[in-house]
């Protein structure tokens, strides 16, 4: 007792010693004793192990696989469209040497556009599908939120085809494969069969909205309205010269301009021959004025001098012998004797009725009558001839304003048909083109498009999460960790084995 009384207070009395420094020695007893916990309770960890193993195991058997459904889409040598001004029998478009990483993206921002999306979304019927009563139980928090939320900003809330749209927006991936001009479209979805048939309606709304996007840049609704412009001009113009032909009265300007020419010319000879004919025939007429008056004196010609005729015959007998008469009885009686100054007047009388028989026969011979005749024809041709003058010189007015119609017809005409000619010219070549670009229209809408599917939306029954190895591997880790844990958790509770694990890991 007093040898260890001293020690003790000494020992008391003395600082508190400091623990030494962890050796290897003591981590490896951690080691043995962390694996005699484990050996000692091997039951409990095959137990904690295999019940780990069987909840990963059935909760992976439970919850819903993803499945994936991919399809390819390669993108062509893009064609470039020929110029309007390019000629009819130009070479068909050519083809770029390669895709560019800004072709790639571009089919790869309409292949994900909203309205490649909404336009699925719509035809699939994602947004009316209706959710288990799990996940709308787990969402219902979430979309009491939104509705409030929106409410309380004034602003529109999400719809189902809003929620629908974002969810095939984050289900869908594209990428590209390396170094070529293939896209793989991949979906996942819960059923392979709804994966297959949403990525394949996703395809064709995304050919469909490709031909209407690069369709934009195409010419074919400009052509078609430039035709039916022109066309309309066109056919003005036609009817503006159809009228003008019938204000006319012609069908060719120039043709009918010289047939009106030579009717002008000839009217104008005939009223010049016409002329000439009124000079002659009144030279003519003067001429049988001449010829009557000198034969009514008695002073025509031989040729003109009237034939014998027996009345003055006749009364030239009668005559002589009276002036037989008068020579005899003027020698045997004086001059104012009965006899003689009776046979005088009886001389006087057959003179008298002589001279008349003379003037009457020189105003009623033949060769007068036929004189007067010629004098009268040639009268009346005159009179004739000045009326035909006159509707000559009507017909020539009538003539000459036709050629004046006619010239400022041709005029109008020329300057309809160069407007025709230039219309027809211009139409023609929106017709081709039009043409040319419904070739493109018809190219790029789905037989030789520069995007063509070569992998239809396919979904595997083999589902991509979870993976059974994945499953296998974590289950089996899992549970042997899990195993551990619960064994060294029990086997710290009952030793001081956090002690010693304290002092293993202290830092001197």
């Amino acid at each position: 007792m007093s040898r260890s009384t001293p020690s003790a207070t000494q020992d008391a009395a003395a600082p508190a010693a400091v623990p030494p420094p962890a050796q290897a020695g003591d981590l490896s007893e951690v080691f043995r004793q962390l694996a005699r916990s484990v050996s000692s309770r091997r039951r409990e960890f095959a137990a904690v192990a295999l019940g780990t193993f069987l909840a990963l195991q059935a909760f992976a058997f439970v919850w819903p696989a993803t499945y994936a459904a991919q399809a390819a889409v390669m993108i062509q040598k893009n064609r470039y469209a020929p110029r309007l001004d390019t000629p009819a029998q130009a070479e068909s478009p050519v083809l770029v040497a390669g895709i560019t990483a800004e072709d790639v993206n571009s089919e790869i921002a309409v292949l994900t556009s909203h309205q490649v999306l909404s336009a699925t979304v719509e035809a699939t019927g994602l947004s009316t599908a209706r959710p288990s009563w799990f996940w709308r139980l787990l969402f219902a928090p979430l979309r009491a939120y939104d509705s409030a939320h929106a409410a309380y900003h004034g602003i529109p809330a999400p719809t189902d085809t809003d929620r629908a749209i974002r969810a095939l927006s984050g289900s869908l991936a594209v990428e590209r494969l390396k170094e070529s001009s293939i896209l793989v479209v991949t979906y996942e979805t819960r059923d392979p069969r709804v994966g297959e048939a949403v990525l394949g309606e996703l395809l064709r709304q995304y050919l469909a909205h490709h031909v209407r996007v690069h369709g934009a840049q195409r010419v074919v609704p400009f052509f078609s309205a430039q035709a039916d412009i022109l066309g309309k001009e066109l056919a003005r113009h036609e009817d503006a010269l159809q009228m003008l032909k019938k204000r006319v009265h012609a069908v060719d300007m120039p043709s009918e301009r010289a047939v009106q020419l030579k009717l002008d010319a000839g009217l104008r000879e005939e009223s010049e021959a016409l002329a000439r004919r009124l000079v002659e025939l009144d030279g003519t007429i003067a001429a049988y004025d001449r010829i009557l008056d000198r034969t009514s004196r008695g002073e025509g010609d031989s040729s003109a001098a009237p034939v014998s005729q027996p009345a003055l015959d006749e009364f030239k007998v009668q005559a002589l012998r009276l002036q037989l008469e008068q020579i005899r009885v003027e020698g045997r009686y004086q001059d104012d004797a009965p006899p003689v100054v009776e046979n005088r007047k009886k001389l006087e009388a057959a003179e008298k009725a002589l001279e008349e028989e003379r003037q009457n026969v020189s105003k009623h011979g033949p060769s007068v009558v036929t004189f007067h005749q010629e004098r009268e024809k040639a009268v009346a041709d005159r009179a004739g001839i000045v009326e035909r003058r006159q509707a000559l010189e009507q017909q020539i007015g009538k003539s000459r304003a036709r050629l004046v119609e006619l010239d400022e017809g041709d005029v109008a005409a020329s300057r309809t048909q160069r407007l025709i000619r230039s219309a027809e010219e211009r139409y023609m070549m929106v017709l081709s083109q039009q043409e040319r670009a419904q070739i493109d229209s018809a190219l790029d809408s789905g037989k030789f498009t520069n995007v063509s599917v070569v992998q239809k939306a396919a979904a595997s029954g083999k589902p991509v999460r979870p993976k059974k190895l994945v499953v296998l591997l974590a289950s089996v880790l899992g549970g042997l960790l899990l195993g551990f844990v619960t064994c060294v958790v029990r086997e710290l509770r009952s030793t001081d084995l956090a002690s010693l694990l304290a002092s293993a890991v202290r830092v001197p």
